[in-house]
């Protein structure tokens, strides 16, 4: 942990309110109106400010999908350089029906 940052469990980052599936169980923002693609300069605009304050245990890049976003792997790059220690992984929609 970096000196004067705050350790927390669990951080996450949006790199994608779109998705190309349609599963069931999915509530991501479904009534908040968000969509689209976030920019890469608009990820590092809401981590920046936030790195040498916070010192997260498990980093998660999110979205609906994120791996529509076609900057993932600069994006993935960037929280690594700002968060540079801890768990990074990204999360994917995955498309399963329930029984």
């Amino acid at each position: 942990m970096r000196d004067g940052s705050f350790k927390l469990e669990h951080l996450e980052i949006h790199a994608a309110h779109a998705c190309n599936l349609t599963c069931d169980s999915c509530s991501h923002f479904s009534n908040s109106g968000h969509a689209g693609i976030v920019s890469l300069d608009v990820l590092r605009q809401w981590l920046s400010p936030w790195a040498p304050r916070l010192a997260p245990t498990r980093f998660r890049i999110v979205g609906g999908e994120p791996t529509l976003n076609r900057d993932l792997p600069e994006i993935v790059r960037t929280v690594r350089e700002l968060f540079p220690k801890g768990e990074l992984k990204v999360t994917r929609a995955v498309n399963q029906k329930l029984p």
